[in-house]
């Protein structure tokens, strides 16, 4: 993404902000996705960069219908559109939403400490244990340590610090993030477009934090998973699930999407830590099109246990309370959530 190094050096990272032109020359294709994120000022720009001139032309605005560009070495000026010398600034607050939506965080975004950091949620697993996610824009090693330092005092908790990137990291950063327990995500390492406006997480979050959750959640809940954050109202047929491969699935439920991990759903094996028998028979459902019959060559009387395992499993991951997947003809089983297999007819 070339969102994410505009942010941090250049003619765009200072306030974030710049005219039209500037933020298409930086972000080239990535325009259209930033684009829903920015919103005009009122101030207009001092200066352009116009063509390939080696330095930004002066900008004279003598009213709306009458602004220029003047290049006071040639002596000529340049007329100018009122659109070409507006300022866009990437909305901090609207980003921040879309970072924390990418992650499937749980709680409204809050400024802290003069919007330096900001609190952007907490990351819930299944068996209630939070960890908050924090915000800092710190682009310089001192800046930073600050930020964090703030975090520090604010939380009692074991948290996730999240930056643009990792270039002002230092010595004293590690020891204060070491010293709470705490994890580092950079979000150039982490994240991608979806769509316009809209981001989302290369990897599932438990397995980007599978040593953080590991470190500080307790025993029963070291191989426990974050839960889905399915819309109100949500029932099985909202429910659209596809094997992406043979570690983690893309979900729809309901318009919400993400990619998710075995370990995330809960179906690791605790001690191998490879995926358990109930992720092989989802994956097993999924591959027959969400119908396994009674005279496939997989199915077997050892099945019912794992499919009720299976079913405790879908429940509390998505939390819908209704059976998942249903004895149909007295002996097959059905998926009541679409499947999407390549190869099999439902």
């Amino acid at each position: 993404m070339r969102l994410w190094p505009a942010l941090e050096s250049g003619p765009l990272a200072r306030g974030w902000s710049g005219v039209r032109a500037t933020w298409r020359e930086q972000l080239g294709d990535e325009w259209r996705c930033v684009e829903p994120l920015l919103c005009a000022l009122e101030q207009l720009a001092l200066s352009v960069r116009l063509g390939d001139a080696p330095e930004p032309l002066r900008v004279v605005h003598h009213s709306d219908n009458d602004i220029v560009a003047v290049d006071m070495e040639a002596g000529v000026s340049v007329p100018l559109r009122r659109e070409e010398v507006v300022i866009y600034r990437l909305d901090k607050a609207v980003l921040l939403q879309a970072v924390a939506k990418a992650f499937g965080l749980t709680g409204a975004l809050v400024p802290v400490a003069n919007n330096r950091p900001w609190w952007l949620g907490e990351f819930v697993l299944a068996g209630g244990e939070r960890f908050p996610f924090y915000f800092a824009e710190g682009r310089n090693a001192g800046t930073l340590v600050g930020d964090v330092g703030i975090i520090a005092a604010l939380t009692p908790r074991p948290f996730v610090l999240v930056t643009v990137s990792r270039d002002a990291a230092s010595e004293q950063l590690d020891l204060l993030l070491g010293g709470r327990g705490a994890a580092w995500i950079s979000l150039e390492e982490v994240l991608q477009w979806r769509s316009e406006g809209a981001l989302t997480a290369k990897r599932p979050l438990a397995a980007i934090l599978a040593s953080f959750v590991s470190a500080h959640a307790g025993p029963s809940m070291e191989a426990a998973a974050a839960q889905f954050p399915t819309p109100r109202g949500a029932s099985w047929s909202d429910v659209t699930i596809r094997v992406v491969d043979g570690h983690s699935l893309w979900v729809n439920v309901k318009g919400t999407v993400r990619e998710v991990g075995y370990a995330e759903m809960g179906m690791r094996d605790g001690r191998t830590r490879n995926p358990d028998k109930q992720w092989e028979l989802l994956l097993l459902l999924i591959a027959r099109g969400g119908l396994l019959r009674r005279q496939d060559p997989a199915a077997s009387a050892t099945l019912q246990k794992r499919k009720e395992t299976l079913a405790k499993r879908l429940r509390a991951y998505f939390g819908i309370e209704d059976e998942p997947v249903e004895l149909v003809d007295g002996a097959d089983w059905r998926c009541r959530f679409e499947v999407e297999a390549v190869g099999h007819e439902r």
